[in-house]
């Protein structure tokens, strides 16, 4: 039976990106090949507690940059800006596993070498978030000029120098 080989990075990061505090993570294409209409959604899981005292599981979609790419070959750094309108707006790493929350994420795409419609998932829970934090390069050019993905590095993270732990801006 045919596998969508879409992997996601292991962990997601929270840092800022053009000073404004980001959600990031990364998904690849391990056939290389063309993957259209890729889309991402992804959503936040977390807990909450009614007036009446009774705690629940509420998901609420997370805004990404860019959600949709018509051509999907090799890597997509997923990108969620955390302004004032977004659900994790104030969040720090200690809020964020209090609150037990967790990001879910769907990928779906039509595979031009299997012919049908792949979908992959992948879910971020605290333990899985890098705050202040940066992916290291993982696209480096072939022999032939060619882009290539380097999978060895591809869940690599580096601390950055300085930044504020919060989501909050």
């Amino acid at each position: 039976r045919p596998k969508a080989r879409v992997i996601f990075s292991d962990v997601a990061i929270v840092a800022p990106r053009n000073d404004l505090p980001t959600l990031s993570f990364r998904v690849a294409n391990e056939r290389v090949n063309h993957v259209v209409q890729a889309r991402l959604q992804v959503t936040l899981v977390r807990s909450e507690v009614t007036t009446e005292g009774d705690r629940f599981r509420r998901m609420v979609d997370l805004a990404l940059a860019r959600s949709e790419s018509p051509a999907f070959v090799l890597t997509w750094l997923a990108l969620h800006p955390i302004d004032e309108e977004s659900p994790l707006h104030g969040v720090t790493p200690e809020s964020f596993a209090d609150g037990m929350m967790e990001i879910l994420v769907i990928f779906t795409g039509w595979d031009e070498t299997l012919a049908q419609t792949i979908y992959s998932r992948q879910s971020y829970v605290s333990s899985e978030l890098r705050w202040n934090h940066r992916f290291r390069d993982v696209i480096r050019l072939g022999s032939d000029g060619s882009r290539e993905v380097d999978y060895a590095r591809f869940h690599e993270t580096e601390a950055l120098p300085t930044a504020a732990s919060s989501a909050s801006g």
